[in-house]
């Protein structure tokens, strides 16, 4: 996409496409989604093995005055082409959604607890790579001057039963160092 509504957008971005969610005379709200081809190794029993998928993340933004919208927070943020119920406990401010996940039977979440199973090994490594492509998301906003992307920094623990918790809020602190780093939040030790 090169325009949102009025508004140009930076080509060098990694924004990829746009979907309309509401639309009035005073309000245009969009859902703002950028996609990669991701290569991942995730370690099995027989060793290591490769895959190759699509990630895709999304966020919701106010067109008009280019404002990022805090995501609801009973949103699920895990999807399998659709939405995993009780995910909204991870308590991301995107929606990370890849048909790569090892979803669990009932679909009310993703196996990613301390075991080194194929599957949980398998969504560590999703994860890690939907962490890098919310780093791109997060640059193309800043890039496009959008207002409120500290929003999407809003990174809390968890501490979700049958969950790797340490694992999880170890890759949330990298991301925070990132943002630090990239001055879109402050550290004020």
């Amino acid at each position: 996409i090169n325009r949102l509504g009025d508004n140009a957008l930076n080509p060098e971005t990694p924004i990829k496409e746009y979907k309309i969610k509401v639309q009035d005379e005073n309000i245009s709200i969009l859902k703002l989604e950028t996609e990669t081809d991701i290569e991942f190794h995730y370690a099995t029993e027989e060793g290591e093995k490769e895959a190759k998928d699509k990630i895709k993340l999304s966020v919701n933004i106010e067109v008009n005055d280019k404002k990022v919208l805090r995501i609801n927070t009973k949103t699920p943020c895990i999807y399998y082409d659709f939405p995993l119920v009780t995910t909204d406990s991870f308590k991301f401010p995107a929606v990370i959604n890849s048909l790569s996940f090892s979803p669990k039977t009932e679909r009310d979440g993703i196996y990613l607890s301390v075991a080194k199973t194929y599957d949980v090994n398998k969504n560590k490594a999703i994860f890690k790579e939907a962490f890098g492509l919310y780093v791109q998301l997060l640059d193309g906003l800043i890039a496009n001057d959008f207002l409120n992307v500290h929003f999407l920094c809003e990174l809390r623990k968890i501490n979700i039963p049958e969950v790797d918790n340490d694992w999880y809020n170890k890759q949330l602190k990298s991301l925070i160092e990132t943002f630090i780093d990239k001055k879109v939040l402050m550290n004020n030790e």
